[in-house]
């Protein structure tokens, strides 16, 4: 059981900038970098469209609890939310889907191997039609084809956040109150 909130960033010269002015300090360099942030899902998503309109680039915010199964990604742009996914498993699954899919989301529904895949989706009752569809969704690594988005699990967001590298910056949002305490 765990929490955690993050962003992952592009690490161009105008992201490292954007970065510098809310204390975060990292260097630019190709590929991607994860940024922990303490303070919650609120924290993430304010940092990253700050971010992502400084910069003028795209910036995921990303939040899970395990204990409950609660995920949360969004996607900001220069110009605002580009996307948004939240998912809880108490709440039945997707309680959020905004905005148009986005090419990461291949790596975040299509993970693992495609036989654990289709066992998921056998396991959270979509009928064999729905299966089928998601097989050759698959198939296609096509988020369009699919059906409905597939339940997300710890597992899969974790490996989806680990293929963006190590955890390169930490960035402390908490309140005062709760770094005095050490929460969050």
């Amino acid at each position: 059981m765990s929490t955690w909130s993050g962003m992952v960033v592009r690490p161009t010269e105008e992201v490292c900038a954007a970065l510098w002015k809310t204390k975060i300090e990292l260097s630019p360099a190709d590929g991607f970098a994860v940024v922990a942030i303490r303070g919650g899902l609120e924290a993430a998503s304010a940092l990253a469209a700050e971010v992502a309109r400084e910069s003028r680039s795209e910036v995921l915010a990303l939040f899970m609890q395990t204990s409950v199964d609660a995920y949360s990604i969004e996607e900001h742009g220069p110009s605002g939310p580009l996307r948004r996914l939240v998912y809880a498993r108490e709440g039945a699954g997707w309680a959020t889907i905004e905005g148009e899919a986005r090419p990461w989301e291949v790596d975040l529904h299509f993970h693992g191997d495609r036989e654990g895949f289709l066992t998921n989706l056998h396991e959270h009752e979509w009928s064999d039609a729905e299966i089928d569809a998601a097989a050759a969704a698959w198939d296609a690594r096509s988020v369009a084809m699919l059906p409905r988005l597939p339940p997300l699990t710890a597992r899969a967001f974790s490996s989806f956040v680990a293929r963006y590298g190590k955890t390169a910056a930490v960035a402390d949002r908490r309140g005062f109150l709760a770094r005095l305490l050490r929460f969050g």
